[in-house]
């Protein structure tokens, strides 16, 4: 009679299994970089929507939005409270998103489409996660899009009335200065023509004490906000933090303030604002800037410029002190 009895590969048979078992749980069990979203509960406070939401994702992952027709760096649009990157705790996550800034207009029954994906910090570079309050990369913007999910978002009654109070605030703010400019122009001396036909567009000497980066408080916030809705709702951002993006046009600098004022506009050269920065901070870069340079700006706002163009004519623009500015990737 034969008698059977189990080998040593047998053996070898089952722990070979066994690990690529335990291989295959951990491979799907493991950490992803992204994650979809669920939004719970949205409701709206002035011009922001108030979001809850949950993701599978782990705790400490980033949560960001950025609007679906954006694609070269554009706005991250979610911010807690404070003005920072919301991050996941326990599988949830809360923040607002500015209809000012999510939006063209901000007028009753606009829509807006934005992708919300959560994102795992360790892919995230070191200056990728500094400018996460304010934006995304653009090497990220598919990313963020091919693994997030899609809302849509409707300016309602009240976010519409808060928006437009704030232009209305504006307005009368800018018929105040124009009235001021009028009467300061008709006790002026007109006798130097010459003069003024060779001024230019760019920024008057500012009207206040040179801020350093320094001076800044390290605690404020910086809102991520277009450089359109900044020039339109300038009022909003005094004395508050925000963050943008544009193209250098001009560069002056004020002697007397030790400062260089900083024209930069939209890439359309729609829009337009003030960055003044102290020579002192200028002088701690490690680049040059130059006219055409796309720059990413940080600083807070403030009112203090004007412009005056080749025929005498003075108009306010908003503008901002600065805290940082990079050159864009």
């Amino acid at each position: 009679m034969t008698t059977h009895k189990k080998t040593g590969k047998y053996k070898i048979f089952a722990a070979v299994a066994f690990l690529l078992l335990v291989f295959g749980i951990w491979s799907v069990t493991s950490k992803a970089d992204y994650y979809s979203t669920k939004i719970k509960n949205s409701g709206t406070d002035d011009d922001y929507w108030v979001l809850t939401g949950t993701t599978k994702a782990p705790d400490d992952y980033y949560v960001v939005a950025v609007n679906k027709n954006d694609s070269d760096n554009p706005v991250q649009q979610l911010n807690d409270s404070d003005g920072n990157a919301v991050r996941v705790h326990n599988g949830e996550f809360s923040g607002n998103i500015s209809a000012i800034s999510a939006t063209e207009d901000g007028t009753q029954g606009e829509k807006t489409s934005v992708y919300i994906t959560a994102i795992n910090p360790k892919v995230l570079s070191d200056s990728e996660k500094e400018e996460l309050d304010s934006e995304v990369k653009t090497n990220r913007v598919s990313d963020v899009k091919n693994n997030g999910s899609l809302y849509e978002f409707t300016v309602n009654g009240d976010q519409a009335e808060y928006i437009t109070s704030e232009d209305d605030d504006d307005s009368d703010d800018d018929e105040d200065t124009d009235t001021d400019e009028d009467t300061d122009s008709d006790d002026t001396d007109t006798d130097d023509e010459e003069e003024e036909d060779s001024s230019s567009d760019e920024p008057d000497e500012s009207s206040s004490k040179t801020v350093t980066a320094d001076d800044i408080p390290s605690g404020i916030k910086y809102t991520p906000i277009m450089l359109s809705t900044f020039e339109r709702y300038s009022k909003k951002y005094l004395s508050k933090g925000v963050a943008m993006q544009g193209v250098i046009s001009s560069i002056q600098h004020d002697a007397d303030n030790e400062e260089y004022l900083i024209s930069i506009v939209d890439g359309n050269y729609d829009h337009e604002f003030v960055a003044s920065i102290a020579d002192s901070d200028l002088d701690k870069l490690s680049y040059t800037l130059e006219e055409d340079d796309w720059v990413d700006v940080k600083g807070i706002g403030y009112d203090g410029f004007t412009n005056t163009n080749a025929s005498g004519a003075v108009s306010k623009v908003p503008g901002i002190l600065v805290k940082s500015i990079k050159l864009t990737p």
